[in-house]
């Protein structure tokens, strides 16, 4: 006991409760503990058929919404959405717009530029890469003739 520097009033010493090897041990202990829980309800999710992928895809899919041909029945025409389209990025001035038997449209310009966009691809993401391919074009001095989405990749002609 230390020595009372004032005799009658009490000196109160705080002893240290838990050492450092103690601290160490019980931080251990819930790093385990955590581990354990963690890996338990992963290989829980996994034998359930739980699909990180799908969930990621979902996941960008929602941050990015797309213009897809379920989303295309809701509207009138999808021409009429192809030509709000174009006019929107204002890439050029809409001509004719007609549907092909392919799952196809088919838009003409009033340059006669013939663009044929495929309602199985996202069509606002055909639009944009419309916009690109024309401007290029523009900065090339180069007059488009015909853009075709229908397949893997696009075609150009100039």
């Amino acid at each position: 006991m230390l020595k009372n520097p004032r005799p009658g009033v009490p000196v109160f010493e705080i002893k240290k409760k838990f050492s450092w090897k103690e601290k160490l041990l019980r931080l251990l202990e819930v790093v385990l503990i955590v581990v354990v829980i963690g890996g338990t309800a992963f290989w829980l999710l996994l034998a359930s058929g739980f699909s990180f992928e799908k969930l990621f895809s979902d996941f960008l899919g929602k941050l990015k919404p797309a213009v897809t041909l379920e989303q295309n029945k809701s509207f009138e025409d999808s021409g009429t959405l192809v030509k709000n389209l174009i006019d929107e990025y204002k890439i050029f001035e809409v001509g004719s717009v007609r549907e092909s038997g392919n799952d196809s449209l088919e838009v003409t310009s009033k340059n006669n530029i013939l663009v044929i966009f495929s309602l199985k691809k996202d069509l606002s993401g055909q639009v944009r890469t419309l916009q690109t391919v024309s401007t290029k074009a523009k900065i090339e001095n180069r007059n488009l003739k015909k853009v075709d989405f229908r397949f893997e990749k696009i075609i150009v002609e100039y």
